[in-house]
């Protein structure tokens, strides 16, 4: 008989994967592969994946901030908030999107403002979704507010955020491989 949490039941993952094919060694090997300059392969897919994320966050916090009664104007069109909500949303939300952004740049709080980032697009795409089935012709206020906002059907922006929801969700279970310190250092020492 054993008991839950002793040596006997516990299960060896590479068994496993030759049990049912899931190559638990073969992922093993993919995770040890290194590039020319000592970085593995999965933090340097995850640190571009990083990077990026902060790059679409940055990017779509500063125009909100130059203009946030634009933005404002951008987040009372979907029609969902009090205009007190309004409000705090537009002057809170873009600055909570750069210092996400900015953490994820630096790779400091890495899991935890994917996390954040992860909650947000949930957020997004819900409010996407209830604007496109109400049929309301509006800009998504993404990335750009006022005259210069185009107005697309809201459907893509909410599938191009579904594309960034596995992106954070990917940080959040795996981290954003090393932080820029760490690199900085490593270039600086093979000089």
């Amino acid at each position: 008989m054993t008991v839950p949490g002793s040596q006997e039941s516990r299960i060896d993952p590479q068994a496993s994967g030759r049990l049912f094919g899931t190559g638990g060694a073969r992922r093993a090997e993919l995770g040890r592969l290194a590039l020319p300059g000592g970085l593995r392969l999965v933090d340097a897919v995850l640190l571009l994946v990083r990077l990026g994320m902060a790059a679409v966050f940055t990017s779509a916090a500063l125009p909100k901030i130059a203009a946030p009664d634009l933005f404002a104007l951008s987040v009372h069109n979907y029609q969902m908030l009090p205009p007190w909500g309004v409000n705090a949303l537009a002057v809170l939300l873009p600055w909570l999107e750069l210092v996400i952004g900015v953490c994820l740049g630096l790779g400091i709080w890495t899991r935890a403002s994917a996390a954040i980032m992860s909650g947000l697009m949930v957020v997004f795409m819900i409010a996407l979704v209830s604007a496109a089935s109400r049929g309301l012709s509006i800009s998504c206020g993404c990335f750009e507010v006022g005259e210069g906002a185009e107005h697309p059907s809201l459907i893509w922006p909410a599938l191009r955020d579904v594309g960034f929801l596995l992106g954070a969700v990917l940080l959040v279970r795996f981290g954003g491989g090393p932080p820029l310190h760490s690199l900085l250092t490593r270039a600086s020492q093979k000089r």
